[in-house]
């Protein structure tokens, strides 16, 4: 509920900011007089009267959550009101409120002394009256409650069900665990067996509770489509005590028979029995030996492994492809390989370089350290100094920086003598190093610069923008849901801390002390 530190956490972003036509919008935007906020529109004209100790912005729906009293967030009451200023949810009326990702959200308040969340919708209708005890959170249309339960010895156990946007109980609250629902289909742990299966949204049980373990030996309860794309899910066997695969109808796949398993990619699973590795096909066959001391997903049909302490790589059918002959051996990208080996027996140093696939030594194992992008840039470092070099190792940019991160738009964002500048594709320095820190706005053609401790917006050319007179400077375009086009949040440490004011890239204020 409490947005301020989603905001702080959240610097960079996906955002496209521009100059914006002030005289015809109807945002409004949270303005402060002194200690207090209401809502202005873009020509500073106040829509919503000036009375709140918080103000946030308003979400995808038209409503905004709102505070009053406390000089913090911890003693408030928080309420939410639409564009007109009415209050949809009552200042005051919960403990505390969600925010509405799905047009609604949990509520909290107390019962007889005791915390119960229950559920409200942006018209502020209670769809569930408050009786579980934990924040249902709803995705895709669905959530998961939990109610608590207590032995006579005071043990506290959990049943869990699932509610869909009506605060209909489709899964009755009668299960130890859910994970969430991929494609209709989610994880399930039986209450008082333990045991694991799978279940459709509507309750119906697709696989039994046979199983003592299901998706993933340390996160069970964490379900991705992409782990399930092949049709088959791992799971363990009660009666073995090892791992297999079976299908969405319960048939085995794969025998229990492995102590460690992968998902499915590619058509391959990465497989342990004995502290040994190997591969199957989706048919369960054993198609690289059990022999590895660790494998990896290489490319479609190739793995990384390693063997007698080396590393190398192999295709499908266990023939290498890269001799065992180095140290550690990372990800193809651009069809280039990274590759590391120590110096000496006795030397703990690691020296890096590149090779293609056929294994040819392209760039020379001399690099401390080595980061390959996507983009063709490769980011090396030597005797504590970095620079980047082309795919053929060409020196793009020379061994000079103390570090560099390459930026989105054709920037690297460099540092020297501890200040950070920029410098483009060509090697050019475009932004001279002299700024405490710098973060670009992703997409877009500005950069947050902070200067002598204060902070301020500049260009890619090292325009200043928005003066450096802010302790903190936040983009705020579709931060949950918010369309605020070329808004940004502003902080300056002197003031409450808790709240944030707001300027444009005109660097127009949206407050007044």
């Amino acid at each position: 509920m409490k947005f301020c530190f989603l905001l702080v956490s959240i610097l960079i972003l996906n955002i496209s900011c521009g100059q914006q036509d002030h005289s015809n919008s109807k945002d409004l935007i949270p303005y402060r007089k002194g200690d207090l906020y209401g809502y202005s529109n873009r020509n500073k004209e106040i829509i919503i009267p000036v009375k709140y100790t918080k103000a946030a912005l308003f979400n995808k729906y038209g409503i905004a959550e709102v505070a009053i009293g406390g000089p913090n967030e911890f003693n408030r009451k928080y309420g939410y009101i639409n564009k007109k200023g009415e209050e949809i949810i009552p200042i005051g009326k919960y403990e505390s409120i969600g925010s509405f990702e799905d047009s609604v959200t949990w509520f909290e308040t107390k019962i007889n002394d005791t915390l119960r969340y229950g559920v409200v919708n942006i018209y502020g209708k209670e769809i569930v009256k408050p009786q579980y005890d934990k924040a249902p959170m709803f995705d895709n249309g669905f959530a998961i409650v939990t109610k608590f339960y207590f032995s006579t010895s005071k043990i506290k156990t959990e049943k869990s069900g699932v509610i869909n946007k009506k605060g209909e109980i489709i899964i009755p609250i009668e299960y130890a665990g859910f994970s969430n629902f991929v494609n209709g289909i989610a994880v399930v742990k039986q209450f008082g067996s333990n045991k694991f299966g799978l279940m459709n949204i509507k309750g119906e049980v697709k696989v039994p509770f046979h199983f003592d373990g299901m998706n993933h030996p340390f996160f069970p309860f964490s379900l991705k489509e992409e782990n399930i794309s092949s049709g088959l899910i791992p799971v363990k066997s009660g009666d073995q005590g090892k791992w297999g695969y079976i299908d969405f109808k319960g048939k085995t796949v794969v025998p229990f028979q492995f102590d460690w398993v992968f998902y499915y990619k590619n058509g391959y699973s990465l497989v342990m029995l004995n502290k040994k590795w190997g591969v199957t096909d989706i048919n369960g066959q054993l198609i690289i030996p059990l022999e590895y001391e660790s494998i990896g997903n290489f490319s479609s049909n190739l793995f990384s492994a390693k063997k007698q302490g080396k590393c190398g790589v192999i295709n499908s059918s266990n023939e290498i492809v890269i001799p065992f002959k180095y140290d550690e051996i990372g990800n193809s990208i651009n069809g280039l390989t990274q590759v590391g080996i120590y110096t000496a027996i006795d030397d703990p140093t690691m020296h890096y370089g590149f090779i293609d696939l056929t294994g040819k030594e392209v760039i020379s194992l001399v690099y401390d350290h080595v980061d390959q992008h996507k983009n063709g840039i490769i980011v090396v470092r030597k005797d504590e100094l970095s620079g980047v070099i082309d795919k053929e190792g060409k020196k793009i940019i020379s061994l000079v920086y103390e570090n560099i991160d390459v930026f989105k738009n054709g920037l690297v964002k460099v540092q020297k003598n501890g200040l950070y500048g920029c410098v483009d594709k060509t090697g050019k320095e475009v932004i001279p190093p002299m700024y405490s820190e710098l973060a670009l706005i992703v997409d877009g053609e500005y950069i947050i610069a902070t200067n002598n401790n204060k902070t301020g917006l500049i260009d890619k050319s090292n325009k200043v923008i928005i003066p450096f007179k802010y302790d903190m400077i936040m983009p705020v375009d579709e931060i949950k849901g918010t369309e605020l086009k070329g808004i940004f949040g502003v902080v300056n440490f002197g003031n409450n801390l808790d709240n944030i004011d707001y300027i444009d890239i005109d660097g127009q204020s949206y407050f007044e002390d």
